[in-house]
């Protein structure tokens, strides 16, 4: 298992954007933390765009388990994301439990939906085997 992560400091106080991605076997997830906003649109593109453009297309989930607020300026990066992983046949799979950002989801359009509870091998593959 080997984990990255990217921070990024926000001036504002709120919670700063933060991305951590992990492997397990050739399962991805890509953890995403505090405000998806303005200042967080450059290192979601540097964390999620990488990923889904690598040669082994292996399946993704991006948590957003930890994730205060999605703001409207991350979708393009979201649907560019969703976009991508259809045109390379790549499953990308959306993980959250807050109702209100899976609304913020929703309101995207064509994204598939799931809870992913906790982060771990065993929930990562039986959420992929679903």
């Amino acid at each position: 298992m080997s984990e990255q992560s990217a921070p990024q400091q926000r001036p504002t106080g709120a919670p700063a954007f933060r991305a951590t991605t992990l492997r397990y076997g050739s399962h991805r997830l890509l953890m995403l933390a505090g405000t998806l906003d303005a200042s967080a649109v450059a290192g979601l593109e540097a964390a999620l765009l990488p990923l889904l453009q690598e040669e082994v297309r292996t399946p993704l989930i991006v948590d957003l388990e930890d994730a205060v607020d999605i703001a409207d300026v991350v979708h393009p990066t979201l649907m560019e994301a969703a976009r991508l992983a259809a045109e390379r046949n790549v499953t990308m799979t959306f993980g959250c439990s807050s109702e209100r950002l899976l609304q913020a989801l929703r309101a995207m359009g064509a994204l598939r939906f799931m809870s992913l509870w906790e982060s771990t091998p065993d929930a990562v593959e039986a959420a992929l085997t679903r």
